[in-house]
């Protein structure tokens, strides 16, 4: 799906901006199907989950939770 979502990337890129706000509107702790349809929480963008960007099979850097989000 990641590969498909990087094919609508016309009007710089607008319909994944769109997206990715209306993801973190209604889901802002990425919990919620995240990466469905090319579209990513806030905290995974980037970090290499997404396929068809590095190596193909491996894993994504993992999570770093944010400061002051951990509860013990």
């Amino acid at each position: 799906m990641d590969q498909v979502a990087r094919t609508y990337n016309w009007n710089d890129n607008a319909l994944m901006k769109f997206n990715e706000r209306l993801k973190d509107a209604l889901d802002p702790n990425g919990i919620l199907a995240p990466g469905k349809s090319g579209v990513w929480p806030k905290r995974y963008r980037g970090r290499g989950w997404e396929m068809g960007v590095g190596k193909e099979g491996v894993e994504g850097s993992g999570l770093e939770p944010e400061v002051g989000s951990v509860r013990l």
